[in-house]
C-alpha cells in the first residue's frame, strides 16, 4: 500500500509523513519539484538530515540543480522505486507539495514526445496562443496566453493528438490519498512563520552562494523564494522586501494547491492530521493481524485484489464482512434488493436500522465502519442468468 500524504505548503504534511515512516519502518518517497535538489536547503522546507536519520528515503535531496529533472523523469524514477518496494510487499509513504508529480507517478499518465525539429522561439506569445486556439480551443480557454511554457506544451499535445483523456486518470498503483485539513488562516500564519525562519537561517546567503555558479541557473531556481531573492538582489531590494514578496507568492501558491486538491483527486481523505494518523495506524494494525494469520505472501496477494460479490444475502453478506476484516481494499457488490425484517435472522451484516435500505448501500456503510480506507463499489442490479 502507498499512503500518499498531501496538503498545502506549511500544512504539516512532512512532519506527519516522517512520524509514520519512522513508526512503521516505511520508506519515504518525496513528490516535490524542488525538495528533490540537494542544493536547495534553506528555502525548500526539505527535511533535515537529522529528521531523515534512520528513514529510507528517495527523491529527496538526491539530485543536483545542475542537472534538473522534469516531471517525466520523476515519473520514471518514482515508478521504478515503487515497483521494487511493492514486489517485496513493502508499504510506502509518499509526501510532497507537487501534486502533479504524485499524479504522474501513480496514474496512467503518458507524456507526449516533443519534436526536436520544431522550434517556437520565433513566435511571440500572441502568435503561439492563436495557434493553440486553432488546434485545441478547449485547452486555450484554461491557459493564459502569457503562460508561454504551458501554451507550447498544449500545442505539442494537440499536434501529437495526445490530449489529456480519461485514461490519464486511471490509478495504476495501490494507493490511498490523504490531504491535511487546515484552516486557511492557520495555514497563512504558518507560511509567515516558516518564511521568517527561512530568512533568519540564512536563506539569502544560500541564494547568493548559488548564483555565483552560472551552471546553477536552471529551472530549479524558479522555486518560490529563490526567484524572489534573485530578482530582489538584482533590483537592490531589502531583505524585508524580498521576504514579504516570498510570503505573498507562497500564499498564492497555497491557494492554487487547495483548488488542485479539491478537483484533481477523487476519493481523497481530507482530514485533520491526527485523524489521518489514526486511520493509517488502524490500517497497519489490521495488516499485521492478517499477516500473522495468513502469512505475508498470502496477504500481499489478497490486499490489492478487486473482489466481486454477486448477491449479498446470507453468504454474500458474511463474505463481504470477512474479506473487509482480512484487509481486502476493493470490493464490488451487486444486489437489487432492500433489507427486510426477515433478513436480520440470517444476514449478520445488517441490523434493524437498515430495514428498507438498499442492501448494497447498507453493506457499504458497514464496511466503511470496519475499514474507512476500503473502496466499495455498489451496483444496484438484479442478477439473472445473463
Amino acid at each position: 500500500m502507498i499512503y500518499v500524504i498531501l496538503g498545502t505548503t506549511a500544512s504539516g504534511k512532512t512532519d506527519l509523513a516522517l512520524k509514520l515512516a519512522r513508526r512503521y519502518n516505511m520508506p519515504l518517497i518525496g513528490c516535490d519539484a524542488f525538495q528533490i535538489y540537494k542544493e536547495l536547503i534553506k528555502g525548500s522546507a526539505v527535511p533535515s538530515e537529522d529528521e531523515l536519520e534512520g528513514i529510507k528515503h528517495h527523491l529527496i535531496s538526491d539530485h543536483s540543480i545542475k542537472s534538473p529533472i522534469n516531471i517525466a523523469d520523476y515519473q520514471r524514477e518514482c515508478r521504478k522505486i515503487l515497483d521494487e518496494y511493492l514486489k517485496l510487499g513493502q508499504d510506502v509513504i509518499m509526501c510532497g507539495g507537487s501534486f502533479l508529480y504524485a499524479k504522474s507517478a501513480l496514474f496512467s499518465y503518458e507524456f507526449p514526445k516533443e519534436s526536436s525539429s520544431e522550434s517556437f522561439d520565433e513566435l511571440d506569445n500572441d502568435e503561439l496562443y492563436s495557434m493553440l486556439i486553432k488546434l485545441d480551443p478547449s485547452s486555450s480557454e484554461k491557459i493564459h496566453k502569457n503562460n508561454r511554457k504551458r501554451v507550447i506544451r498544449a500545442i505539442i499535445n494537440a499536434k501529437n493528438n495526445n490530449k489529456r483523456s480519461q485514461t490519464n486518470d486511471k490509478l495504476i498503483y495501490p494507493a490511498k490519498f490523504f490531504a491535511i485539513d487546515i484552516a486557511k488562516e492557520e495555514n497563512e500564519q504558518n507560511i509567515v512563520l516558516r518564511t521568517e525562519k527561512m530568512f533568519d537561517n540564512g536563506f539569502v546567503d544560500e541564494v547568493k552562494e548559488l548564483i555565483k555558479d552560472e551552471k546553477n541557473f536552471t529551472t530549479a531556481l524558479e522555486a518560490i523564494g529563490y526567484k524572489q531573492i534573485i530578482e530582489g538582489l538584482k533590483n537592490g531590494d531589502t531583505e524585508e522586501e524580498m521576504k514579504n514578496l516570498t510570503i505573498i507568492k507562497t500564499r498564492q501558491y497555497a491557494k492554487r494547491q487547495r483548488t488542485f486538491l479539491r478537483h484533481q483527486f477523487e476519493n481523497i481523505n481530507i482530514l485533520k492530521s491526527e485523524d489521518i494518523e489514526r486511520l493509517i495506524d488502524n490500517h497497519q494494525m489490521m495488516k499485521k493481524r492478517t499477516e500473522l494469520a495468513l502469512g505475508k505472501e498470502k496477504y500481499t496477494k489478497i490486499i490489492n485484489q478487486n473482489v466481486l460479490i454477486c448477491g449479498i444475502g446470507g453468504v454474500g453478506a458474511t463474505l463481504c464482512e470477512a474479506l473487509c476484516r482480512l484487509g481486502v481494499m476493493k470490493i464490488t457488490i451487486i444486489d437489487f434488493d432492500v433489507v427486510s425484517a426477515s433478513n436480520l435472522n440470517r444476514q449478520i451484516l445488517y441490523d434493524v436500522n437498515d430495514i428498507g435500505t438498499n442492501k448494497v448501500d447498507a453493506a457499504k456503510e458497514k464496511l466503511l465502519k470496519i475499514n474507512p480506507l476500503i473502496e466499495v463499489n455498489c451496483i444496484k442490479q438484479k442478477i439473472d442468468s445473463n
